[in-house]
């Protein structure tokens, strides 16, 4: 599901990403760097348990979630994630809502986007991240997750950084 995540103090600074929605997961989890580019400190401190059983602690913060199946934008507690961990969005972004109100509203709002394609050796420049500005060779494609494996120059040697379609332009 695309969402728009804003800093709740400052509503020009946001970001638009694809989160996978989990029923089991409370909290709404996003890397680090995407929350920190916004400008959104960590102010709370969670336990989660993880799928595997292991509570961890970690830090938190505060995010205005805007999108469908959300009628209203509503600030939520959002986790604050490893790099490589996808975006999820948990229960607490839609605790006013019941699962057919959930589904009903995702129906309705699945409009399909253009499919990004790439192509092996295709050059391209990234446009987000901790790696944007650089250009880099695609690798591998993986439409299934939309992500890419691109190959850029780090201190003279040809270095795989993985990246999600939004993340390069051609």
């Amino acid at each position: 599901m695309f969402v728009k995540v804003s800093n709740p103090a400052n509503t020009a600074l946001f970001f638009e990403q694809e989160f996978e929605v989990d029923p089991t997961a409370a909290y709404s989890f996003a890397p680090e760097w995407r929350l920190e580019k916004i400008e959104i400190r960590p102010s709370l401190v969670r336990e989660i348990i993880l799928p595997s059983g292991r509570r961890e602690t970690r830090l938190a913060g505060e995010g205005l979630f805007t999108g469908l199946p959300m009628q209203e934008p509503r600030v939520c507690p959002i986790i604050f994630s490893a790099e490589h961990y996808p975006c999820v969005l948990g229960v607490t972004a839609f605790e006013d809502l019941t699962l057919e109100e959930i589904a009903l509203r995702m129906s309705e709002s699945a409009s399909p986007r253009p499919a990004r394609t790439f192509e092996k050796g295709e050059n391209v420049k990234i446009i987000d991240g901790p790696f944007a500005g650089f250009t880099g060779i695609v690798d591998e494609i993986h439409t299934d997750l939309n992500t890419l494996k691109v190959f850029v120059t780090l201190f003279g040697r040809s270095t795989p950084i993985l990246l999600d379609f939004w993340q390069v332009e051609k």
